[in-house]
């Protein structure tokens, strides 16, 4: 998704020699590749730990006076 912009961006006129301008396009591929990898991994796993967190408050009830809010574990939390 980023290497057509890195492409186009070598093709722009500049005072910088090819070496530094291949080094900088590196730099900022890794950059912006990481920023992407870590967003889509957020967005993905995000939901999941929401549910596991919300499991892990409901832990110690299901007493009489405390009764569990999701007795049927996932299915609960899901619906």
């Amino acid at each position: 998704a980023i290497r057509p912009i890195l492409v186009w961006s070598l093709s722009l006129p500049s005072d910088r020699d090819p070496q530094a301008r291949r080094k900088r396009r590196a730099i900022i591929s890794s950059f912006l590749s990481g920023g992407l990898a870590g967003g889509t991994v957020t967005t993905v796993l995000y939901p999941v730990e929401f549910i596991r967190t919300r499991l892990a408050m409901d832990v110690g009830r299901g007493t009489a006076d405390v009764p569990r809010l999701y007795p049927g574990g996932m299915r609960d939390v899901c619906s």
